[in-house]
């Protein structure tokens, strides 16, 4: 939590030089972008980093998580040359890549989550039916009640 106080602390001391780039920058960003110069993605980076790092903690509550999904939108800004299509703003084209990719992975952690309570329930009746087995008086006895355990869905 340290480190987001930290960078809204940043963010606010500085928000006034940023507006005052403003779409200008944006403009000059996304021509070095179009050259392919990498000084344009380094200021790209410095510029919006810490403003999509907060947005993604926001949505996450984790640091590690937000800061690697923020490299990650990033990295695939470059590679895929998103810079070509935007329009207007780069700050609403990466702030909408960072939401897009941190609901994304939300859905998949609550599919995994699913999952795993599946799982765990079907490792539940495993061992509640080797316990049984265990508990009872013959092997037999075991194999006649095993068709009451419950099943799996």
């Amino acid at each position: 939590m340290y480190l987001v106080e930290r960078l809204v602390y940043k963010i606010f001391i500085t928000s006034k030089t940023l507006n005052e780039m403003g779409a200008e920058t944006d403009h000059i960003l996304l021509q070095l972008l179009k050259t392919s110069d990498p000084q344009g993605f380094k200021a790209l980076f410095q510029r919006y980093y810490k403003t999509l790092c907060i947005q993604a903690y926001l949505l996450l509550q984790d640091e590690g998580e937000a800061e690697d999904l923020v490299q990650d939108v990033f990295v695939k800004f470059w590679q895929e040359r998103k810079f070509e299509i935007v329009q207007q703003s780069l700050g609403a084209y990466l702030t909408t890549m960072v939401k897009h990719a941190a609901l994304n992975l939300l859905k998949h952690k609550s599919r995994v989550n699913r999952k795993e309570k599946n799982y765990q329930e079907r490792i539940d009746i495993i061992e509640n039916t080797f316990n049984f087995c265990l508990s009872s008086r013959s092997q037999t006895e075991c194999i006649e009640n095993s068709n009451s355990f419950p099943r799996p869905s």
